[in-house]
């Protein structure tokens, strides 16, 4: 009898067990597919949502560039009259200063020479007496 109780034990533990690891594959495969279909539905919306993005990115992005590109052709156009405005203030000083500059120098270089020989005069005086 006890063998018989034991045999019956036995079965009836294969057969729940059974049921349970069935019941646990189904479930299992059912989150699968759930688990799948979801990420799916992510994806989707992800790529949805990125394509959306792209496009008001890339519009945005066109729009910051063109405003960027005006502003740089702006400031090129105010370093080029900077510019010039500096070489007409260059030129005209140096109309203005070069004459007396060149005065200045013919003078300094009259003196030089002047001074010169008259330093050597005294030394040609001397070896001509000797």
């Amino acid at each position: 009898m006890q063998n018989e109780l034991f045999n019956l034990f036995n079965v009836f533990a294969n057969t729940t067990f059974n049921a349970a690891r069935q019941l646990t594959d189904m479930n299992v495969r059912t989150y699968e597919r759930l688990v799948k279909r979801q990420i799916e539905l992510t994806s989707d919306f992800v790529e949805s949502a990125v394509k959306q993005s792209v496009s008001h990115y890339a519009a945005a992005q066109k729009e910051i560039a063109e405003e960027y590109a005006d502003k740089v052709q702006k400031a090129n156009k105010d370093t080029v009259k900077i510019i010039i405005q500096a070489q007409d203030e260059l030129s005209s000083y140096l109309e203005r200063q070069l004459p007396a500059a060149m005065q200045e120098v013919k003078a300094t270089i009259k003196d030089t020479t002047q001074e010169a020989a008259e330093a050597t005069r005294p030394a040609a005086s001397k070896r001509a007496a000797a």
